[in-house]
């Protein structure tokens, strides 16, 4: 665990750094809305997103990984 939370806390840092870098506003288009905003905004939005996408795929695996461990006792089961 403690390898882990260095990991992370090392990407934190590098993460924060690249976003005070880079605070001038930035032109952002999604369909049909347009805005400027922050970069430093942009940057938080995206790192939070990508934090919860890859916690949801986590999650999904492990739901996944528990399916297939129960199917393999029903088999031993019936055998």
């Amino acid at each position: 665990m403690g390898a882990r939370l260095i990991v992370l806390a090392v990407i934190v840092v590098l993460v924060l750094v690249f976003v005070l870098q880079n605070q001038a506003p930035c032109s952002v288009r999604f369909l049909w809305w347009r805005s400027e905003v922050p970069t430093i905004a942009l940057l938080i939005a995206t790192f939070i997103s990508g934090i919860i996408v890859g916690w949801v795929l986590a999650a999904f695996g492990r739901r996944q990984g528990r399916g297939e461990e129960k199917k393999r006792e029903a088999d031993s089961a019936r055998t």
